[in-house]
């Protein structure tokens, strides 16, 4: 019989890790029962803790302009929230050391040039966890058959 207070196996406990290596879980193990923290690496965030890292530093970027714009996940990054494009790579390439993870961030912003069009936060947060996802895949090692 279980503790009610015991938190779910691979229930991640930090919400809003400092860094991407605060990220870290409460698993309980099968074998014996208890409870231990297992560490991780950005590469293994949740969307929550993805959705808290990007909001926290787009308000940390947008702090030194003249926008009063408050930031939801609906926000467009360039055309309300103010960003330009130098703005942009800043934010890809911290996005990517502090998940330890690298993302064709590139790529995502030539095609939002050709396609004329902005950015919203939400989609910014689903790009960053596709690509942990892939980081995660080719982290593991393949499995033998």
């Amino acid at each position: 019989m279980g503790d009610a207070r015991r938190p779910d196996s691979r229930t991640a406990v930090s919400t809003a890790p400092r860094e991407a290596k605060d990220i870290f879980a409460v698993v309980e193990d099968t074998v014996t029962g208890a409870l231990k923290i297992e560490w991780g690496d950005g590469v293994n965030a949740t969307r929550d803790q993805i959705e808290d890292y990007i909001v926290s530093k787009l308000v940390e970027l947008s702090q030194d302009w003249d926008n009063s714009a408050s930031i939801t996940l609906d926000s467009m990054i360039f055309t309300e929230l103010g960003f330009e494009s130098l703005d942009a790579v800043i934010l890809g390439v911290t996005i990517q050391e502090y998940f330890t993870c690298q993302m064709p961030f590139a790529e995502l912003l030539a095609e939002l040039g050709e396609q004329r069009r902005d950015l919203r936060v939400n989609e910014l947060i689903d790009f960053v966890h596709r690509n942990l996802l892939r980081c995660s895949a080719e982290a593991r090692p393949a499995s033998s058959s």
